[in-house]
């Protein structure tokens, strides 16, 4: 739940290594979502219920975030896995190396509201950990943008997005805790199965991706409901126009005769009196009087 992708194509427009590899990275998802459609289809026409089809969406698509989640991770730390750097990807850099102050700030406010005690640890990272503070602000920043863009624009849209950027907040803060009981494990049961408290914060993990996708989703289906009033509407201005054609062409043919034009036309500039170069011709019998 980050950045979009058509924002990273813009920031890698002089780097073409890594324009190559978003554009895979793209592909790779494609490929992800075509298997897990046709497989979701394929069921369905095999007549499992509907119930459980939808619920083996869900639980791919929260098993491919996770999955992506850490593996942005890693490829952070260059795949050492007891590395303590963040792991979060890289925010896109811009004009000014990072995100506007007040824009940042105002993310900042909301996470006060939402996870106080998160925001506390984010301000500690700030003075002591600047680089992991400025992934995870990086993180959630471009989503943020569009939350609070909507606010005097679409209040329905603007709280659909809160929601999804409330969620994003919590599976990044969960995201840390999973890497800090990922790094224990790690260190105190090499070898040994993975512990008690590892295993439950990846249970919680998955089931707030979960909850991020169904929220993700609800903002999808408001946009979509949007666009598609929108195209009702310009449909029926269109048809509004196909009504009056045969109206519109008799006006049309009656100005003509009237020697009026219809409308301004492309190069048409301020109208010149007769007689003058270019300006109109007098009309037929027409003299000094």
């Amino acid at each position: 739940m980050g950045d979009r992708p058509g924002d990273r194509l813009d920031a890698a427009a002089r780097d073409p290594k890594q324009l190559k590899d978003i554009i895979d990275r793209m592909l790779d998802q494609n490929n992800r979502i075509e298997r897990r459609l046709t497989d979701a289809k394929a069921k369905l026409e095999a007549g499992a219920p509907p119930e459980e089809v939808i619920r083996s969406l869900r639980e791919a698509r929260a098993g491919n975030m996770a999955e992506q989640f850490f593996q942005n991770w890693r490829e952070r730390q260059g795949g050492d896995p007891n590395s303590q750097g963040p792991m979060f990807e890289k925010p896109p850099g811009g004009p000014g190396g990072g995100p506007d102050p007040e824009q940042r700030e105002e993310l900042m406010q909301f996470i006060r509201e939402v996870r106080p005690e998160f925001a506390a640890r984010l301000e500690q990272w700030q003075e002591n950990e600047p680089k992991a503070f400025r992934a995870v602000i990086g993180h959630l920043m471009i989503q943020a943008i569009d939350t609070f863009r909507e606010r005097d624009r679409d209040k329905q849209l603007f709280e659909l997005r809160k929601d999804d950027l409330r969620m994003s907040i919590f599976i990044v803060e969960k995201g840390a805790e999973v890497r800090a009981a990922q790094a224990a494990n790690q260190t105190s049961n090499k070898g040994q199965p993975e512990s008690e408290q590892f295993i439950k914060a990846k249970s919680e993990l998955r089931e707030l991706m979960g909850k991020g996708y169904d929220s993700r989703v609800r903002v999808r289906e408001y946009e979509a409901d949007r666009l598609a009033k929108r195209l009702e509407e310009t449909r029926a201005r269109i048809q509004e126009t196909k009504d009056v054609r045969e109206q519109m062409l008799d006006k049309a043919v009656q100005q003509l005769l009237e020697r009026k034009r219809v409308t301004p036309q492309p190069g048409d500039g301020p109208m010149k009196p007769p007689g003058e170069p270019g300006g109109r011709r007098p009309e037929p019998g027409a003299g000094p009087r």
